[in-house]
């Protein structure tokens, strides 16, 4: 049985014959549009795209109303799950995921979420610390998810070159209301299109755009870091070369065990 967002989606599938996947995008990018409320702008995009669905008719429900459920049930998901768990599961990406399967679709499949866990407790120190975590290729923001009990403090910086992943993360930190910045661009390219800035407060989060320039500064900026924190591994080509002050070193002993391999004593 698909989830009850799901099954809002499939019924303007039964009217329009879209496929499942363009409903979601333009559910998501309706989802973003409505909560980030940005002077007017939004406005635009939220019409856009509901003028792709054309107008009402007498009798019929329209798309509009399905999509509007469906954001609804999401956020009284939500707020049902923490209620209930505090740091409750990933559940657009797991609709994206069971859907993707059901459909047939070979698309993305995001790390389980008891792996990022995992993941989350060998690389995140418990802390109460303002500190950064980055996540080059953010997925849906699970990593971000499994980090937050170990650092709730934490300000979060992901990227993605999908749109998809771009706003499931985004909304992900928004209903955790978690201080968040989620680029939609390419981390290798250091290409960059925009993207969302979630802010905590005692009322909520709230979200902005980025306009692709900030994208741009911020995922620099976030690079730099990164290379700083973890240096450039030395060449295995090019021997380092001694400095003067260098005392010489004592070979160590190169030993062959039973098996042909080769090990160093120490």
């Amino acid at each position: 049985m698909p989830h009850p967002i799901a099954q809002h989606l499939y019924k303007i599938q039964a009217q329009t014959g879209h496929n499942f996947f363009k409903l979601w995008d333009d559910w998501l990018n309706l989802a973003v549009a409505a909560l980030s409320r940005q002077e007017g702008e939004d406005d635009e995009r939220y019409m856009t795209i509901m003028r792709t669905y054309g107008p009402r008719i007498p009798g019929r429900d329209h798309p509009a109303d399905h999509f509007a459920h469906a954001l609804g049930t999401f956020l009284h998901t939500c707020r049902t799950e923490s209620a209930l768990n505090g740091c409750f599961p990933d559940i657009l990406g797991t609709i994206y995921e069971e859907e993707a399967i059901t459909n047939r679709y070979t698309g993305q499949f995001f790390t389980p979420e008891h792996l990022c866990k995992m993941m989350a407790i060998m690389s995140v120190a418990p802390t109460q610390a303002p500190i950064t975590i980055a996540d080059p290729a953010c997925g849906s923001g699970r990593f971000f998810i499994a980090a937050m009990p170990l650092a709730p403090n934490a300000t979060f910086y992901g990227t993605d070159r999908d749109l998809t992943c771009v706003n499931m993360t985004a909304l992900n930190m928004l209903t955790r209301n978690a201080n968040a910045y989620v680029i939609y661009g390419n981390t290798l390219s250091m290409e960059c299109f925009g993207g969302y800035v979630t802010r905590s407060t005692a009322l909520g989060g709230i979200m902005r755009r980025l306009d692709a320039a900030t994208a741009l500064s911020l995922l620099t900026a976030t690079s730099k870091a990164e290379a700083i924190q973890w240096p450039a591994p030395v060449s295995l080509t090019e021997p380092a070369r001694r400095q003067p002050s260098d005392e010489p070193q004592a070979s160590l002993p190169v030993v062959q065990d039973k098996k042909g391999q080769f090990g160093f004593e120490f």
